[in-house]
């Protein structure tokens, strides 16, 4: 009953949490993502103890998990030297929250399909949405507009866009795949493809750009590509291409910002280079350590007449003092290098597996699960390259399902690492004060 609990919980989280709608106010629309994700996260560890206290299941931590486990442990004890410890505190479970979707990954890495399926149809749900906005249907009272761009139920095309880069990899693996639902991929695809360019968020088109990049590398690492598998990817290829054309065609939005995307100059491009600038001098301050979690906020004001070297003048509001728009820097700002050094190593960590499982997986008799691997690091790579313009690993979604990944991409390269026993009455007493 438990572990049905725990999938049943999982999954509707992955399903549910994109749908959420917002109408409110711009600075609370992380309100009830934030709730939800505490739900879950209570959930969740209440029943993972009682399944240690009843032992149904064995408290361990696996070697390639560490540096996130690591990382959760920072990210809370960071919040003690903040400004406002509380308000950091809150950010702290928040992104805890989401790493803990790494333990998930973990544990239902054989039946990832499922939770494939969850959140392919809830991104579905999301897109159908972001096409009624296009054409000027919405009936909901947003307090935003955004002048027909598509942002589906997450309220902001940055987010959507950052979201849609992280299920497009992951719906193209049921193309190669020899299970059904070939037909649902493709028009998945074409509808997140439809969403990305219409919500003309020019980082997420460069992030998508260096996805294929990434895809196309190892594509060529492997060579002896099937003729079916030539004949689906060409196909992929030149209907993506189609896309992009017609919506260049047709949307005088896409086409003007499609030629400022390389514009250094552009009003854009110098905001992210004033908080850019910013994060780094709060980062200079206490490069070790970091301002505190969830502080960069609280500390922009100080740095805010570094503005006025680049055109910037006067006080910013919500858009310029809560995110830093580039995760790394904002993890520098606020936990410091060591916050920095931890996240990379865990990223670092998957990808040495990662690859070593590409390269194990590249015989024919394996080419399902080399394409299922292909898929989620896909995934993994272009949200982490459009974090560096933006911040999705602060939107709670788009965060939940990118360690989610991490962890089915880690459960699925089998039991290749070293696992830690934990005391059990200790890990039950953390997991149920968190």
């Amino acid at each position: 009953m438990l572990d049905k609990h725990l999938r049943l919980t999982s999954l509707a989280l992955l399903g549910a949490l994109p749908l959420m709608i917002f109408s409110r106010a711009q600075d609370v629309v992380f309100g009830p993502w934030r709730a939800a994700l505490w739900v879950y996260l209570g959930s969740v560890l209440c029943v993972s103890a009682f399944r240690w206290l009843l032992h149904r299941a064995e408290p361990v931590l696996h070697a390639v998990a560490l540096p996130w486990a690591l990382f959760s442990a920072w990210v809370l004890v960071a919040t003690f030297w903040s400004v406002n410890p509380a308000d950091s505190f809150r950010r702290a479970l928040d992104l805890v929250g989401a790493v803990i979707a790494l333990w998930l990954g973990l544990a239902f890495a054989p039946e990832w399909g499922r939770f494939r399926s969850a959140a392919l149809v809830s991104a579905l749900l999301c897109s159908l949405y972001g096409m009624v906005q296009v054409v000027g249907l919405d009936p909901m009272p947003w307090a935003t507009g955004f002048g027909g761009r598509a942002f589906g139920t997450l309220g902001n095309p940055d987010y959507y866009a950052g979201h849609l880069l992280l299920v497009l990899p992951v719906g193209l693996v049921l193309l190669m795949s020899r299970t059904r639902g070939k037909g649902f991929a493709v028009a998945a695809m074409l509808l997140f493809l439809s969403g990305l360019l219409l919500s003309q968020v020019r980082g997420a088109w460069l992030a998508a750009g260096a996805a294929v990049l990434w895809a196309g590398f190892w594509l060529m690492r492997r060579g002896g590509i099937s003729a079916v598998e030539r004949k689906l990817i060409l196909g992929a290829a030149g209907t993506a291409l189609a896309a992009v054309v017609i919506a260049v065609a047709v949307s005088e939005g896409v086409r003007s910002r499609l030629g400022t995307i390389v514009d250094v100059g552009g009003h854009g491009a110098m905001g992210r280079r004033y908080l850019w600038t910013v994060a780094a001098n709060i980062w200079g301050e206490r490069w070790l350590a970091g301002a505190g979690t969830g502080s960069f906020r609280f500390e922009f004001p100080r740095f805010q007449h570094l503005g006025a070297s680049m055109g910037l003048h006067g006080p910013k509001g919500y858009a310029y003092s809560e995110h830093a728009h580039s995760e790394v820097l904002q993890f520098g700002a606020e936990l410091g290098a060591i916050g920095v050094g931890l996240f990379l190593l865990g990223l670092l960590v998957w990808g040495w597996h990662w690859a070593r499982v590409m390269r194990e997986c590249s015989a024919p008799e394996r080419r399902e699960e080399w394409w299922i691997q292909l898929g989620l690091g896909t995934s993994l790579f272009g949200v982490f390259a459009y974090s560096w313009v933006n911040f999705p690993l602060q939107v709670a979604p788009t965060a939940l399902l990118w360690w989610f990944v991490m962890g089915i991409s880690l459960g699925r390269m089998g039991p290749g690492s070293k696992v830690w026993r934990l005391p059990r009455p200790v890990t039950v007493m953390v997991a149920l004060g968190v």
